[in-house]
């Protein structure tokens, strides 16, 4: 990627009204994909907790340095309840979902006539990387539909759809209700995998420094402040570890340096040895 070329978060916007952008498309590796956090025609209404008005200025706050995390508010399905979602910005190829139709990476089934069990989460399917369902769990309804007593085509029906399209459950788990949203998506394997569980990864770390940051910083820290300062602890470590491979080195010299006046001690005595072995002794 070019040097100075900003880095964004994969996904295609509309604005549809002032201060409101529609998701109309997702990239298929992108982060926005990799978040499980955005669905189609979900609306952004503010980035890093400032509202704007027109997609020139969402783009401009939504793209920056690779690597760097951008905070958006949502409102799911344009309108629906809001919430914010934070993203890892990433340079990468995006491409097309592979599959026109996609699910939630279950396997169910019916329970006692009340709803459907949780047996099994298909490995890097959405449910799966989500880790908001569980086994075990019972889901009591799909998009608002009751399931109980529904046959399996079904409730296979109102699972499958368009790839990063939203799913809302109700779930039972022990003695609780939860309500889980869930994008459909194919299930990733292979190299994809591998990216998405990457992203992942550095995304707890970098939200748990940030968070880390926010906290020594003041509530009212703005983001670019936690970031700059999140850096700069960065750079200071950099700098850490360089010293400290630099003594390693000047501490390595000075052993080879002192290895090399013993090896030459030890032949001066080698030599003296043979000398006097050349004389005779005396009694």
């Amino acid at each position: 990627m070019p040097e100075g070329v900003k880095a964004g978060i994969g996904a295609a916007l509309l604005q549809v009204d002032v201060g409101r952008l529609s998701i109309t498309n997702v990239g298929w590796g992108s982060p926005s994909h990799f978040s499980g956090c955005l669905a189609l025609n979900d609306h952004i209404v503010a980035v890093n907790g400032e509202a704007f008005r027109h997609v020139e200025q969402a783009t401009k706050r939504i793209l920056g340095e690779e690597g760097t995390l951008v905070e958006l508010t949502i409102v799911k399905g344009g309108d629906g309840p809001s919430e914010r979602v934070t993203l890892m910005r990433k340079h990468s190829q995006y491409s097309q979902c592979p599959d026109s139709i996609a699910g939630l990476g279950l396997i169910l089934a019916p329970f006692d006539g009340k709803g459907l069990q949780v047996l099994k989460l298909l490995h890097g399917g959405p449910a799966q990387l989500s880790e908001r369902l569980c086994l075990d769990d019972y889901i009591l309804s799909i998009d608002n539909q009751d399931v109980a007593g529904s046959t399996v085509e079904e409730i296979a029906n109102m699972v499958k759809g368009l790839p990063f399209t939203r799913v809302e459950l109700e779930v039972a788990r022990k003695d609780r209700i939860l309500h889980i949203s869930l994008i459909r998506n194919t299930p990733m394997e292979g190299d994809m995998l591998d990216k998405a569980l990457d992203y992942k990864f550095r995304m707890q770390e970098l939200t748990k420094h940030a968070t880390a940051r926010k906290t020594l910083l003041g509530a009212s820290a703005p983001p670019k402040e936690v970031y700059r300062s999140l850096l700069q602890e960065m750079e200071e470590l950099s700098a850490k570890l360089r010293e400290k491979q630099e003594e390693s080195n000047r501490s390595f010299e000075m052993l080879e340096a002192e290895a090399e006046t013993l090896t030459n001690e030890l032949a001066a005595l080698k030599s003296l040895r043979a000398t006097l072995a050349t004389i005779p002794s005396t009694l």
